[in-house]
């Protein structure tokens, strides 16, 4: 009967896939919204409201993308911890 994959290699399958999701994410062009909407293209409160809600946004998503690639590591840390208790 083969063998299921071993624990630190579905945490590294599960790091590689949040890395990969991460990566996304940071090329997303909705990372360059802010830059549409500065007083060139509008005049008045609500496109500066706009500007500053789009830039807001980018940068809670490049929190999340940070967020996510810390998770990464600490998977990575844990399946290093798997291996050596697998090893044993």
């Amino acid at each position: 009967m083969p063998a299921g994959p071993n624990i630190s290699q579905l945490l590294r399958d599960r790091a590689a896939s949040i890395r990969a999701l991460a990566a996304r994410l940071d090329r997303a062009a909705v990372l360059d919204l802010y830059r549409r909407a500065g007083s060139d293209v509008w005049i008045g409160p609500t496109p500066a409201r706009c500007a500053t809600e789009l830039d807001a946004a980018r940068r809670a998503l490049l929190q999340t993308v940070g967020q996510l690639r810390s998770a990464a590591v600490a998977l990575d840390r844990r399946a290093d911890q798997a291996a050596l208790a697998e090893v044993q």
